[in-house]
């Protein structure tokens, strides 16, 4: 998981829109999970699902011959949620920009980065950065080929420490 951490209006999901479908290019299979800082709703006033929800059902569960989602009426830790998350090769998070793991920060313009530069694997910023991995917000494909190599080295790393550990 690479989480893309930056304070709003710094473009993070525009940057995530245009990553992800590099990164289907390259034949990975992508999971975005996006935290929310207000109350939203997925339900369409009137609709059967919200009707349910309205109800008192704590999960509601829509799915078609294409599409599928479960609506959950209660709050879930994000520890949770990405234990749910399966068959895919890679999962970017926007938002919760002080969490730990690896980091991609965001800068723009007067809009300066939640924490220093050191606690990123990368910046993505519309100016210069002295930071070692910096991208400006066009460079998606350099960006999709960085990540790509950082996640298989991070694999790899994983498992030595893994057989490390069970010798």
């Amino acid at each position: 998981m690479v989480t893309f951490a930056g304070f709003s209006g710094v473009g993070k999901t525009t940057v995530l829109e245009a990553l992800v479908g590099a990164l289907r290019r390259r034949g990975l299979r992508v999971a975005c999970v996006k935290h929310d800082g207000h109350d939203f709703s997925l339900d369409r006033p009137g609709s059967d699902s919200d009707r349910l929800t309205r109800a008192g059902a704590e999960m509601t569960i829509l799915y078609s011959a294409t599409h599928s989602a479960i609506l959950e009426n209660r709050p879930r830790t994000p520890e949770t949620l990405l234990a749910a998350i399966h068959d895919v090769d890679v999962v970017l998070r926007e938002g919760c920009k002080f969490a730990p793991g690896i980091k991609i920060g965001l800068t723009r313009g007067e809009i300066p980065l939640p924490e220093s530069e050191e606690r990123y694997l990368a910046v993505i910023s519309d100016r210069p950065m002295a930071h070692r991995h910096s991208f400006s917000f066009h460079q998606t494909e350099q960006l999709a080929d960085f990540l790509m190599q950082a996640l298989a080295l991070n694999r790899r790393e994983g498992a030595i420490a893994r057989m490390e550990n069970e010798e």
